[in-house]
């Protein structure tokens, strides 16, 4: 439920949303599980881009939302978003402090045509 939250809260685009996501995410006994499943979603929604007729395998009770996803995002950014999940949880694995590198990586999911040092620090005035 909450990996389907933090999907809801990244497509809505609402930094306060994620930002509270990721507080209460950082301080989880089962982060490492919700970020698996996170990342399952978006396997997921990067196989229905590429076959949509196909079944997600992890979460088939969720197809209509998957299609939608994938429509939105194609194969490369659902398998961008599979990696910087991964990437995310192997850097607080390594002991990254764990509510900043879980906000960049949801505000790296709300706004994948960014990056993360795009999200945090202003582009030099000429």
């Amino acid at each position: 439920e909450l990996a389907l939250r933090v999907d809801d809260a990244a497509h809505a685009g609402k930094i306060a949303a994620l930002l509270e996501l990721a507080e209460q995410l950082a301080s989880r006994d089962d982060r490492e599980l919700v970020l698996e499943t996170l990342a399952l979603f978006y396997r997921d929604v990067a196989a229905a881009a590429v076959e949509p007729e196909g079944m997600p395998l992890a979460f088939p009770e969720q197809r209509a939302l998957i299609q939608e996803r994938a429509q939105r995002l194609g194969a490369s950014a659902a398998a961008e978003s599979v990696r910087s999940i991964f990437n995310t949880a192997d850097t607080i694995e390594r002991n990254a402090n764990p509510e900043t590198a879980l906000d960049a990586m949801l505000l790296g999911l709300a706004y994948p045509d960014l990056t993360h040092t795009a999200l945090v620090v202003p582009k030099r005035k000429r």
